[in-house]
């Protein structure tokens, strides 16, 4: 058996797309089953970090481009990717990326079996396999956009893509701690706004950690905002270890991708950030479940926000 993934990261896309699949490569990589990356050369992609753990075969796009956008591009795409599937004889092909539609699943379907992580369904797919954790049930109406009758599909939380937790790695001393991780890139800069929220006095007492995304185009400004303020203290994105940052600290503040679930993993008092409409939606859907509280607008990253969702104490 051969498996691929098609995965983008840029600095508009962000990071968490290749982050999930290179997490299903690695429990691959276990069983003794290769994987290969087909990734577009974006903007902020994430390549030299696939290379270093995973065979990668890059799609060329439009130079300064930072994600698909034409029905030339897709065309393009399809047809590369499918000249790789018949190269390496690819049996599975992992497809975890928003701008690839339908159209493009017809030409790349005819030669493999397409497995669609999907965050959100909201077109027809001829995907054989489908992977939604974010859906708490699945509407009967989303049954429509299932072109293939035996499609399997695995919804839900149960399903979710994350790293495994070690408790005896984690550091035991979080207890007065809050932490901010606005994900990978953090492209309308979210960190320095919460940042300026948490240096407030009545924050003082709390030891404020920083995680900042290596792909961020603000890290540098976010350093310089830091290095100032005596409870502060940052990191380059460690995604390896988040773990040790975000056990069991007093207040965790994330975006809606997937360190998000990696909170909900670890029990923490969190509140979510979203960073595009479709966080948004599901993030409404958590806290429907009474699973996560969050920003609904920008405006809301306050000091009596904060304080009035009763996580910081």
């Amino acid at each position: 058996m051969k498996i691929a993934f098609r995965a983008d990261s840029s600095y508009l896309i962000g990071t968490g797309h290749v982050h999930r699949c290179i997490e299903i490569a690695k429990n691959f990589k276990k069983k003794k089953i290769k994987s290969i990356f087909i990734s577009s050369n974006f903007k902020g992609n994430l390549n030299n970090f696939i290379k270093k753990k995973f065979s990668l075969l890059k799609i060329v796009q439009p130079v300064n481009t930072l994600k698909i956008d034409t029905k030339l591009q897709i065309l393009n795409d399809a047809k590369k990717t499918v000249f790789f599937i018949k190269k390496y004889k690819i049996d599975y092909l992992f497809v975890d990326n928003y701008q690839i539609d339908l159209s493009w699943e017809k030409i790349v379907s005819r030669h493999c079996k397409i497995i669609l992580l999907s965050d959100s369904l909201d077109r027809k797919t001829l995907c054989d396999y489908i992977i939604n954790y974010h859906l708490l049930f699945e509407d009967h109406k989303l049954r429509n956009y299932y072109l293939k009758n035996n499609c399997k599909r695995l919804i839900g939380p149960q399903y979710s893509i994350i790293k495994k937790f070690n408790k005896s790695s984690v550091y035991p001393d979080n207890k007065n701690r809050i932490v901010v991780y606005m994900g990978g890139v953090d492209n309308h800069d979210y960190t320095s706004k919460i940042i300026n929220v948490l240096k407030k006095k009545n924050f003082c007492n709390y030891n404020i950690l920083v995680i900042i995304g290596k792909k961020n185009l603000y890290k540098k400004k976010i350093q310089r905002e830091i290095v100032n303020l005596k409870n502060f203290s940052y990191i380059l994105g460690n995604k390896k270890n988040i773990y040790n940052y975000i056990y069991k600290c007093s207040l965790s503040i994330s975006n809606g991708g997937t360190s998000m679930y990696e909170n909900l993993a670890v029990g923490n008092n969190l509140i979510v950030l979203p960073q595009s409409q479709l966080q948004k939606k599901i993030c409404s859907e958590l806290h429907s479940a009474k699973l996560v509280s969050y920003f609904q607008k920008k405006s809301q990253i306050n000091q009596k926000s904060i304080i009035e969702f009763n996580y910081a104490k």
